[in-house]
């Protein structure tokens, strides 16, 4: 959202719009480019997590990669949606922080939802948008589940 935003209050968004670049192509642009550095960092993760910390994965590696890439396309439109709500880049990151910071608490990347107190956060937590793929790549990874699982394929 960060170049998206300054390229709007410089001037190059209309600039590319009056070069006769189409609103469509600079957004695949913004798309392909930014995927390709998550594709990046998801295989560094899963290198790291994998091969030289050794975590156990008793199911589909490719499943929990595909979630994986599949949780970075979210991340990457939030990102977009920041970029088009926020004249500013501190006001992107502010939002940012608000929102990602209880959403990752309340969604089961921290702990499980099962660990929540209150049964009224954890049927709150399931309308976040990362709690099924959250619990689809812990199902994956300890129980063995693969993509006939419900709670695998609700995640996808």
């Amino acid at each position: 959202s960060e170049s998206f935003i300054a390229e709007r209050s410089q001037g190059l968004l209309e600039r590319s719009w009056i070069m006769g670049v189409l609103p469509v192509e600079i957004l695949t642009s913004y798309i392909l480019s930014q995927f390709m550095v998550m594709v990046v960092q998801a295989v560094i993760t899963l290198v790291t997590v994998f091969l030289i910390f050794q975590l156990p994965c008793r199911g589909p590696i490719i499943w929990f990669a595909v979630l994986t890439l599949f949780q970075g396309l979210a991340g990457m439109s939030f990102g977009f949606f920041l970029s088009t709500v926020c004249n500013t880049s501190m006001d992107a990151m502010k939002m940012s922080i608000g929102s990602c910071f209880p959403h990752m608490l309340l969604c089961g990347i921290i702990w499980p939802l099962e660990g929540m107190q209150y049964k009224w956060m954890r049927t709150v937590a399931w309308f976040l948008p990362h709690t099924a793929s959250v619990q689809g790549m812990r199902d994956i990874m300890l129980r063995g589940w693969g993509v006939g699982a419900d709670s695998v394929l609700q995640g996808m």
